[in-house]
């Protein structure tokens, strides 16, 4: 299960990808629809806050929940697109298969990781609403949620920052050599 670290590099990627990288980086809408990817690449998280009766906790009782599936990333990017399209955007469109892309790469990223939190079963439940068995393809390791600062979770931080990285770092590259041919 990658840190919101791995995430928010997924995010800007997939952002890389679809806008391309502009010059200057941080104009005001550019940083705007960083944040939109950043968030939208977390969004899935959403599950760690619980209502327990007496206000709102974080806990990973709840985690790995239907957030992550392929059913929330549809939902999610039906009302991005909805959205936009209320709000009269030209690339409604886009905007629906960019959250879609967002959310699914979170959903991916975490059917890769290691998940020995055993609350919600092993893995994610990616196929949700088709199927509510869990998945897991456990390849990259992952920080330890009741011990995010042991040497386990700094180790999972540091291959998640090469791995995510590395995808940004191609990502934004081939972003750049686009914009110059094109």
């Amino acid at each position: 299960m990658p840190t919101p670290i791995g995430h928010s590099l997924l995010g800007l990627s997939i952002m890389a990808a679809a806008y391309g990288v502009k010059k200057p980086a941080f104009t005001k809408h550019g940083l705007k629809l960083a944040v939109f990817c950043v968030a939208a690449a977390c969004l899935p998280d959403i599950d760690f806050v619980h209502w327990d009766g007496n206000g709102l906790t974080l806990t990973g009782a709840c985690h790995h929940g239907i957030t992550h599936s392929i059913g929330f990333a549809l939902f999610a990017a039906s009302l991005a697109g909805l959205w936009a399209k209320l709000a009269k955007h030209d690339g409604w469109p886009k905007i629906g298969l960019l959250t879609f892309a967002l959310v699914g790469s979170h959903v991916l990223a975490d059917l890769f990781g290691v998940d020995g939190y055993a609350a919600n079963g092993i893995g994610v439940p990616a196929l949700w609403p088709f199927s509510g068995e869990y998945h897991i393809i456990p390849i990259l390791p992952a920080a330890d949620r009741a011990n995010v600062f042991s040497m386990g979770s700094l180790w999972a931080m540091i291959v998640e920052l090469f791995v995510f990285g590395g995808i940004f770092a191609v990502s934004t590259i081939n972003a750049g050599r686009r914009r110059k041919s094109g």
